[in-house]
């Protein structure tokens, strides 16, 4: 079962890669790294690889990754 949810990330693909590039902690980069290819259209990519593939690839450490990021930029626009 797949959720779907919006996330307007603000930020311009160009942006996003220098960010990811000025980044010394090795988490914060790749949560940068996940709104990156959120916004430049990969995580459909990835998704649809998924997809076809067994329910073992689903848990792979990438797409854990992207949503994490997503659930942060989440949290970080809608704090509680």
């Amino acid at each position: 079962m797949t959720s779907v949810f919006h996330v307007d990330i603000q930020e311009s693909e160009t942006e996003l890669k220098e960010l990811m590039g000025r980044q010394t902690k090795a988490r914060l980069r790749d949560r940068v790294r996940a709104l990156y290819l959120c916004k430049t259209g990969q995580v459909q990519q990835l998704e649809k690889q998924f997809d076809h593939n067994d329910a073992e690839l689903r848990q792979d450490h990438c797409l854990r990754q992207i949503k994490a990021a997503l659930l942060a930029k989440f949290n970080e626009n809608f704090p509680f």
